[in-house]
This record gives C-alpha cells, sequence and structure tokens, in this order.
C-alpha cells in the first residue's frame, strides 16, 4: 500500500532502518537537560521526554522552560512531546484536561517536533487534539500501551486502523508478552498492518526481556521506530542504545545482502 509521507524536523520516517528514541524518563530538571545533552552526543535519531516524570510537570512554565533547555541541548535532533498516563504505565494521574492541556502547550510551544496522543484517551479528546496538535504543523504519533497481556491478532489490527481513520501519522502500540508465541503474534499482525492495510508508518514493540528481539529485528518486520535507553528505562525490556544500534546495524546490513 502507498504510505503516506510523515517528515518530523526535516526529516522523512519511512521503511527500512529504524529509528532509535531515546526516552527521558528523570523528575528533575536538570537531569532532564543533562540527560538530553548525553542524547545528542550518541546522536538518537529522536528524544522523547516523558513529561509525566517531571517533578514539575504541572507547572506550565516549567514545562515550557524545560522545552526550550531540551530544545537547546538536542540541536537537531526531533523531541517527541509525551505524557504517558498511569493507565497506560505512566507516572502519575492527571485528569483529561490536564493531559489535553499539557499536549496542546508543547505542540503550540514552538519547540516539540512530535506529540504523542493515546487513542484510548476518548474520541472526542483524541480528535480534537490531533486535530490542534496538526494546527500548529505538527505529526501525531498515536499510542496504546498494554503492560498486562498481547492482545488477539484482530484487536491488534483493529487498534492501529483506529489510529490511522482518527488522523494520526504514526501508529504505535506496545505491549506484554506471556510466551514467544505472544512476540511472534505482534511481530506477524505488525507484518501484515503494513503490508496490507497501513498508510502510515507503524511502530510496534512486545516489552520486558522476553519481547527484545522485537526492539532489534524491526526492519524485518515493518516497525519504524525503536526504543532504546539512555540512563532510566520508561518501559521494561529496553535495550541500552549503543547495543541497540550495533544490533540494529548488524541486521539492516544483512538484509542488504
Amino acid at each position: 500500500m502507498q504510505k503516506d509521507q510523515v517528515i518530523i524536523r526535516g526529516r522523512t520516517l519511512s521503511g527500512g532502518k529504524p529509528w532509535i528514541i531515546v526516552p527521558i524518563a528523570e523528575s528533575g530538571r536538570h537531569d532532564i537537560v543533562r540527560l538530553g545533552g548525553e542524547i545528542a552526543r550518541v546522536k538518537a535519531d529522536m528524544c522523547e521526554w516523558r513529561a509525566d516524570c517531571f517533578s514539575d510537570v504541572l507547572d506550565r512554565q516549567a514545562v515550557g522552560e524545560t522545552l526550550g533547555d531540551l530544545r537547546r541541548v538536542l540541536g537537531d535532533i526531533p523531541l517527541l512531546f509525551t505524557f504517558r498516563t498511569s493507565g497506560e504505565g505512566g507516572s502519575r494521574e492527571c485528569s483529561l484536561q490536564e493531559y489535553e492541556d499539557l499536549c496542546q502547550l508543547a505542540a503550540a510551544s514552538g519547540l516539540a517536533d512530535a506529540v504523542d496522543v493515546e487513542i484510548m484517551a476518548g474520541d472526542d479528546l483524541v480528535l480534537r487534539l490531533i486535530t490542534n496538535i496538526h494546527a500548529q504543523g505538527l505529526p501525531v504519533i498515536a499510542s496504546n500501551h498494554d503492560f498486562q497481556a498481547t492482545p488477539a491478532r484482530e484487536e491488534i489490527l483493529a487498534r492501529f486502523l483506529k489510529m490511522q481513520e482518527m488522523g494520526a501519522d504514526v501508529l504505535k502500540m506496545a505491549v506484554m508478552p506471556q510466551s514467544p508465541a505472544d512476540v511472534l503474534a505482534l511481530m506477524s499482525s505488525v507484518s501484515e498492518m503494513v503490508e496490507i492495510h497501513a498508510r502510515k508508518p507503524v511502530v510496534a514493540m512486545s516489552m520486558s526481556g522476553l519481547g527484545a528481539i522485537s526492539r532489534i529485528a524491526c526492519e524485518s518486520y515493518g516497525s519504524a521506530m525503536t526504543f532504546g535507553s539512555l540512563g532510566k528505562r520508561s518501559a521494561p525490556g529496553q535495550i541500552p542504545v549503543t547495543e541497540l544500534r550495533q544490533a540494529i546495524e548488524i541486521l539492516h546490513d544483512s538484509m542488504q545482502l
């Protein structure tokens, strides 16, 4: 299927070797900015600021200033703003209004390059956020996380299709495997989504050590991004970024033979 072009900070997200995203899950502003500088030095493809981990996240001024600090130290590395709600594995509770306000603040700041929107946050809210974030000229990474299990193949496809139908630019899902078969089921479902249904880039991972192969073998089953750690992991099973890059390079080179 013909894919829509998604451009993030001047770079086109397409098939082939996946982008490596490194999350920041620190609570203090100093540590957030310090880690942003380290992410710039390892030349990650994208930095994700997990703002739900920030101790002052409900202080709009503090959020704006921290975004500015990150933009300065990251240079040209794209910055993804994410507030992960507690229901999907995030660090703190917040109201839907607070969630919406934070996402819109990041989009309007001119400092973030993409915003994560949880697709199960409620259709009216999600559609409003996607519309408003697009109005600021930014792409939306729709997301869904299941920290308990791996949904059935039909449900995985349905959630991806929902993200696409609601107008998101990148479709992301992370699930928890209970067996090796669950890992293979996710990878197979993503491959079907990419080959048959997707007009947008798809991102998927099976969490925990059991699902680590899904973070490495992205190119083989169609996932356009993966997450590597530098400091605190933001999800179980994340691989240190240097080791992840080496593994991805080996697989990518082998696929060119």
